[in-house]
Parts: structure tokens; sequence; C-alpha cells
């Protein structure tokens, strides 16, 4: 996934959970080097809500490989199971040295939904 600090739209299935990697590089294209960097990221039903319906970060659903400026997001069927299907908002921030960067990796809407198929995902 590339961005370019505008929205990035996504959609979850929550029987599948959301897998992405991204690669943190810069308008040269070279890797930034992640190394000592955290991260976390949100999701809320509106930018104003009180409460994160999920939210992740370098301890559980997100890996920086730091030499690599690589960043992996991983959710799981089971941080989504008490989820409600709608439309909601996350954004992602680097973190160093406990402070976040000053805007986020990357941000933007996510429609959580149901398969409509059953029995396709495990």
């Amino acid at each position: 996934m590339e961005f370019d600090n505008k929205p990035i739209n996504l959609t979850i299935f929550i029987e599948a959970g959301f897998n992405q990697s991204i690669s943190y590089i810069d308008d040269d294209g070279a890797v930034i080097d992640l190394s000592g960097y955290t991260a976390k990221m949100d999701i809320r039903k509106t930018r104003n809500s009180e409460e994160a319906v999920v939210s992740i970060d370098t301890d559980e659903g997100i890996t920086i490989t730091g030499s690599t400026g690589k960043i992996d997001i991983a959710i799981t069927p089971d941080m989504l199971a008490e989820v409600e299907e709608g439309n909601y908002v996350y954004d992602l921030f680097l973190i160093t040295g406990g402070v976040p960067e000053s805007s986020p990796v990357i941000f933007g809407n996510i429609l959580i939904a149901h398969s409509v198929t059953k029995g396709m995902v495990a």
C-alpha cells in the first residue's frame, strides 16, 4: 500500500479480519528507517467518539520492521466480533520517544461488514 497523505478508504469483512503491509518511504522512494518507533491505530464510529471499537498498537496488531520501513497491520476476526456493521473512521500514528508524529501515516473511512457468501471464510 502506498499513501500520499490523502484518505485511504478500506473495507473489512468481520469474518476475515484485515491484514495489510505498508512500506514507509520518502518522496525519492528511499526507505525510512523506523527503528525505535511504535504505532497506534484506532477505529471509531466518528472522529469525536469517546471509545474506539478497535484499538491496536505494537503490543498487539501492529508490527514494525524498523530497518525496512515496513508496518504490518493485523486485525483478527476476534477483534471485530463485537463490532456492528457500519461506517467508521480510522487513523494510524507513529510514535517515537513517547510522542506521536504530527500527522497520521494513514487515515480514512472504513466500512465494516459481514461477508455476503456464507461459509467462504474459516
